[in-house]
């Protein structure tokens, strides 16, 4: 996908303005200076000036006179590469001084443009095979696009800017009646120690050895969150609907999964069941069966559910089972790029995102610390918020929440108590509440 020639030359033209503006008033530079790259150029000789202008500042070249400037151009080589004395002189009459700021957003605005067009370009001729991999072509191809909006200083806000943008949040927030850009786990010990509950953009996790039950407290505040009207999402990677449905009746009937699979229950057990089913209903609380899916598809269901539901919490059970992006990916390669990744979509979507994952063998009979996440250190590392859960067997009752890392807060240590089915605050009274954190 080609620029058309007129386009060609128009952003040539634009170049061209930059550049002689910056030679006749060397003081400008500084106000444009991290707003490019060379490789915004399209036309080379201008894209070796601006290099050129970029290695003067990075030596101390003081920007102040055209003569300095002309100098500094035939020291570096460059100034014959814009034509010399003939092409100089035509440069100078092509532009103002003073449009600097104007010509380099133009020089930025077309670099997009062609960047957009190079990633559209590649997905194409990627899905022209008809062996290409769908999630593959569509994760780069949004990676490229993303990538294609994030050179030169557009991340850079002014501090104001940043208070008024949030405090719009929250303005809006309160016109919703939301208490605020948080959700509840449900678990106040744990809400107060997260000044309210995961907040809205964070990426948090929640760790545990196998068959500790760490499914089944993110199904609780799943449940908790819901229950406060908060859209909420469950993404299973690891149990099937049926399974789900199965510990859902066993916690909200009061059933057991023999008399399920073998359906012996009774028309007592029935009416209790459809009770549940009822009150399930009531709560806007989805669950995704999504076995074998890749980071991809992941990104892309929660882009619609956002888009269609306004969902604010998504619960991903659990991060080792999400496909990497090849097949050739070592574990710890896997697990580094889709932590970044989940970290990166949290952000974008302004959600708040629980990740369930393993420790190693190393928690084993032990209660648990951060560095005993399974497969890669960037997990802590790009996590917002890292909470293990703790019981010292299957059959134990009391069990402990270690909020291990809080990007904005303290840390600290939780009891809870779970009965087999569902978990608790241990300490329900307010006056026995209490948080060493």
């Amino acid at each position: 996908m080609p620029l058309h020639p007129s386009h060609f030359e128009t952003c040539r033209a634009i170049e061209e303005q930059l550049i002689a503006g910056i030679i006749l008033r060397p003081g400008d530079f500084y106000a444009v200076a991290d707003s490019l790259d060379a490789s915004d150029f399209i036309h080379q000789p201008m894209a070796d000036a601006w290099q050129a202008f970029q290695a003067m500042a990075r030596d101390g070249v003081e920007f102040h006179r055209e003569s300095v400037m002309l100098s500094e151009l035939r020291k570096r080589g460059v100034f014959d590469k814009i034509g010399g004395d003939v092409g100089f002189a035509d440069l100078v009459t092509k532009t103002v001084p003073g449009h600097i700021v104007y010509h380099s957003e133009q020089v930025a605005e077309w670099a997009e443009r062609r960047r957009v067009l190079l990633a559209l370009e590649w997905a194409v001729t990627e899905a022209s095979s008809l062996a290409f991999d769908p999630d593959s072509v569509v994760s780069n191809a949004q990676q490229r696009l993303l990538k294609a909006k994030s050179i030169g200083g557009e991340d850079v806000q002014h501090l104001g800017d940043l208070m008024g943008d949030y405090l719009q949040t929250l303005e809006d927030a309160r016109a919703n009646r939301r208490t605020a850009a948080v959700v509840r786990t449900g678990f106040r010990e744990i809400d107060m120690a997260l000044s309210g509950g995961i907040p809205l953009g964070s990426y948090a996790i929640l760790a545990a050895r196998p068959s500790i039950g760490k499914s089944a407290l993110a199904m609780d505040i799943a449940q908790n969150a819901a229950a406060n009207n908060d859209q909420t999402l469950f993404v299973s990677l690891e149990m099937s609907n049926q399974q789900i449905g199965q510990r859902q009746f066993v916690k909200n009937a009061d059933m057991r999964i023999s008399e399920m699979q073998n359906a012996s229950y009774t028309d007592a057990d029935c009416l209790r069941m459809l009770k549940a089913c009822s009150e399930a209903k009531q709560l806007p609380l989805y669950v995704w069966q999504a076995a074998g899916i890749s980071m991809a598809r992941i990104e892309s269901r929660l882009r619609a559910e956002v888009a269609k539901r306004g969902v604010r919490l998504v619960i991903v059970d659990y991060l080792g089972l999400i496909r990497g992006s090849s097949p050739h990916q070592k574990i710890y390669e896997r697990v580094t790029q889709i932590s970044g990744e989940l970290a990166r979509v949290s952000k974008q979507l302004n959600i708040a995102l629980l990740v369930l994952c393993q420790l190693g063998r190393a928690a084993e009979g032990e209660e648990p610390s951060i560095n005993m996440l399974r497969d890669s250190g960037a997990i802590e590392q790009d996590a917002d918020i890292v909470m293990l859960l703790h019981r010292e067997s299957r059959d134990a009752q009391d069990a402990a929440v270690l909020l291990e890392k809080q990007r904005n807060g303290k840390v600290g240590r939780f009891n809870l108590k779970f009965d087999g089915k569902r978990f608790s605050d241990a300490f329900r009274d307010a006056e026995t509440f209490h948080g060493d954190f």
